[in-house]
């Protein structure tokens, strides 16, 4: 007698134009080799199309989420047509190209708590609600360890913090060493510190002396396989406790310039 495994759907992640319901099919996702290990702990499937994403999980048996755990997707899309056709840019106008080239998303309210409500917007300013992605949804995306370039002649700051955005206990602060002459370069978290941050995620970059604030992604292997963004979904209860027909829906919605 053979042994039927029945999967129920979990999470769908959707790519939308507005005023479409269709998927916009210039994404694609993957999941990294740590999020694959976990899916597989919990009997969990991820499968992937253009535009989005579904997870499903497995009844028969069931491994339960009982605490916060994160799953981590990268995106691959066209950056240029994506810039091209999308108003991604910042407030004073310039390309967020130029600046945060990156899509970042994660499934977080502003209080730091998992939303839940479905169908709900993920983009950084909605909290759930229907809105569209702006450059508030973007970062720069580098390994755990990167460089900063100064030009000789540019003024430089005196150092910089580092800090995850989630979690205040990760923190660094990284001080630049002047040169008499040519570029100064100053390594980010290098590993052999005894202050390393191993934690992959969202990070500010802030100068010591200066209110500008940068919005990071650190993770080594979305950075080595030229990711072009990362999805994060958070989930911290057992999977059955989504809707039964449809699993947790999160729409990610673009608006055309």
């Amino acid at each position: 007698m053979g042994f039927i495994t029945k999967y129920n759907r979990f999470i769908s992640v959707n790519m939308l134009e507005e005023g479409s319901e269709k998927p916009l099919q210039i994404f694609r996702f993957f999941a990294t080799s740590a999020t694959s290990r976990k899916l597989a702990n919990y009997n969990l499937v991820f499968r992937p199309h253009p535009g989005g994403f579904r997870i499903f999980y497995s009844e028969t048996p069931i491994i339960p989420v009982s605490e916060r755990i994160r799953l981590t997707f990268g995106i691959s899309v066209n950056s240029g047509e994506l810039n091209n056709k999308f108003d991604l840019s910042n407030s004073d106008g310039e390309e967020t190209a130029e600046l945060e080239p990156g899509l970042c998303f994660d499934n977080l309210a502003a209080d730091g708590s998992v939303i839940t409500n479905t169908p709900a917007s993920i983009a950084a300013e909605s909290d759930g609600t229907n809105e569209f992605v702006t450059a508030a949804d973007t970062r720069r995306l580098y390994g755990k360890t990167f460089r900063i370039l100064h030009k000789p002649g540019q003024e430089l700051p005196a150092g910089y913090i580092l800090k995850h955005q989630y979690n205040p206990a990760l923190e660094l602060t990284v001080p630049v060493e002047p040169a008499d002459t040519g570029t100064v370069i100053t390594t980010i978290n290098p590993i052999n510190s005894d202050d390393y941050l191993k934690e992959s995620g969202p990070y500010l970059l802030e100068k010591t002396d200066s209110e500008e604030i940068r919005r990071l992604y650190l993770h080594n292997e979305l950075w080595q396989k030229s990711a072009s963004g990362v999805i994060d979904l958070y989930w911290e209860t057992s999977q059955n406790t989504v809707d039964a027909e449809t699993g947790q829906i999160y729409h990610i919605t673009f608006k055309p310039k």
